[in-house]
């Protein structure tokens, strides 16, 4: 199968770091076409003027954001992008850096995995280290690709019949991927796989975006708020722990 730009679009937000934006445009400039959707909020078109100059053939989303929201970016970007319609939607963030390659294989891949339709995320460096176990007993192979089973995001491939259905919960919260695999279980959608063919790197943590550690754990409790009255009965299926020993040791060290 050939994968063209019209087949897929790639949809990236970015908050507060306009020039980790512009270097992975630059390492990337496959991307700079009408197809990639990128989202900024109209407080910071002013922070962004400078890579919307360079990079004129990106279809640039933007948004008011009051509520300092990262469910909306989302949102926004998704509502854009289906309403134009594409078989395939790409959502990455603007720190995570992939070859033309991948971008085509991760699409592709969606495209043979033999249950549709699936979700296809690619693959972290470090994968193949800390999902060792997982690989060696799920390993499987189609159109010489080859795939394992696991639910990871950062860079998926999301088919239209199921992106243009759902909707983003617009709240305070984060958790956007476990947004996007509750929904696909709402439409009876349970394949999801890594594809090992479509690498892809990304720092995590970075400044910007859902802000620092203790917003972002913030933002967690209130998503885990949101899924449990959303999502009641799969919440009902999940227990938090709690790192006892790694709690200590740190308010050993503030004593």
């Amino acid at each position: 199968m050939r994968v063209t730009t019209r087949k897929f679009a790639v949809l990236i937000p970015s908050k507060g770091r306009p020039e980790v934006l512009l270097k992975t445009l630059r390492a990337q400039p496959f991307l700079n076409r009408p197809s990639t959707y990128i989202g900024i909020e109209n407080a910071e078109e002013k922070k962004y003027r400078k890579v919307q100059k360079e990079f004129k053939r990106i279809t640039w989303v933007r948004y008011n954001n009051p509520v300092a929201s990262g469910t909306l970016a989302r949102e926004e970007l998704r509502k854009a992008a289906t309403a134009v319609g594409y078989e395939r939607y790409v959502v990455t963030d603007d720190n995570t850096r992939f070859s033309q390659k991948s971008l085509l294989t991760l699409v592709h891949a969606s495209f043979v995995y033999p249950i549709q339709p699936c979700i296809v995320a690619g693959v972290h460096g470090t994968a193949e280290h800390f999902d060792a176990g997982r690989i060696k007993r799920t390993l499987e192979t189609h159109d010489g690709l080859r795939f394992y089973k696991k639910r990871s995001a950062m860079f998926w491939a999301l088919p239209h019949k199921f992106y243009s259905k759902m909707r983003y919960t617009v709240d305070e919260g984060c958790m956007d991927d476990v947004q996007v695999t509750f929904a696909a279980f709402d439409q009876g959608i349970t394949a999801q796989v890594v594809c090992m063919d479509a690498p892809f790197a990304k720092k995590r943590y970075n400044p910007g975006g859902y802000g620092g550690i203790n917003e972002r754990v913030r933002k967690v409790g209130l998503a885990l708020v949101r899924f449990s009255k959303t999502h009641p009965d799969y919440m009902a299926k999940v227990r938090v722990t709690f790192p006892w020993t790694q709690i200590e040791k740190t308010l050993k060290e503030k004593s």
